[in-house]
């Protein structure tokens, strides 16, 4: 039987889900949104909030919010072409986090730089089926080394801002 705290707990993780997902939609479609290239592509800082979600949510919840909050923000962006690879990607980058002590700690930022390399070469290998060759993709990886770089950057900022404040370890206090 299910007790009223591991119902509000879910509750309160799906309700975070959700905000987080909304987040990365907004941050990847207007927060420093710079296009690239031909592959309809663009810097943002979305990555940002997908490591605030990893850093923040249990594992399945930070995967799904990165996943569908980028996947969405493709196909309401005109890229749906994007949108399976970009769920794929940003899932498999939040699996380096560890949500369950300090945001900015050790692993989490051995985990940006693990992210950064899933999205280049993930990019770079979905851009080559897409395109159908292995030579044109390459003039994208620099954005994406740049973007990897930004999220980090954007993310280490945050991350210390709301370790120092404590409100994260409140939260995260209250749902255990």
């Amino acid at each position: 039987m299910k007790t009223a705290n591991s119902n509000r707990r879910k509750l309160v993780l799906l309700t975070m889900t959700g905000i987080f997902m909304a987040m990365i939609v907004v941050a990847i479609l207007y927060i420093f949104h710079i296009p690239i290239g031909n592959s309809q592509g663009y810097v943002h800082l979305g990555d940002a909030f997908i490591y605030l979600a990893a850093a923040t949510l249990p594992t399945p919840y930070a995967l799904v919010a990165a996943a569908l909050g980028g996947a969405a923000a493709d196909i309401l962006g005109g890229a749906a072409v994007w949108a399976l690879p970009t769920a794929i990607i940003k899932g498999v980058s939040v699996l380096f986090f560890d949500y369950r002590g300090k945001m900015f700690c050790k692993r989490n930022i051995f985990a940006i730089a693990l992210s950064g390399v899933v999205c280049v070469v993930g990019y770079y290998l979905a851009e080559v089926v897409l395109v159908g060759n292995f030579v044109s993709p390459i003039a994208s990886i620099p954005m994406n080394v740049i973007q990897a770089v930004a999220n980090g950057i954007a993310f280490v900022f945050v991350a210390l801002a709301l370790d120092k404040t404590g409100v994260v370890k409140r939260f995260k206090n209250s749902i255990n």
